[in-house]
């Protein structure tokens, strides 16, 4: 697992409501993890809010915001 490079995943359909799954490479360092935690977060939200075939067949343009929106959270919490 550790040489996928990915730290976490959504499971959007867990009992309604969605899951995030840490993935080993999240626990590399405090940073990864909250990085992670907050990422996932802002995917499982976009699900919820989209729904599964948008924001499947846009990946690219959700990851970007979430990317984008990690940098801020984390950037904001370490000035």
């Amino acid at each position: 697992m550790l040489s996928i490079g990915f730290t976490g995943l959504v499971n959007h359909r867990f009992l309604g409501k969605g899951r995030i799954h840490l993935l080993p490479n999240a626990f590399r360092s405090e940073e990864e993890l909250a990085r992670t935690i907050f990422h996932e977060k802002i995917h499982l939200e976009q699900f919820i809010e989209f729904g599964e075939e948008c924001v499947t067949e846009n990946y690219e343009a959700f990851e970007k915001e979430a990317r984008k929106l990690e940098e801020l959270f984390w950037k904001e919490r370490h000035q």
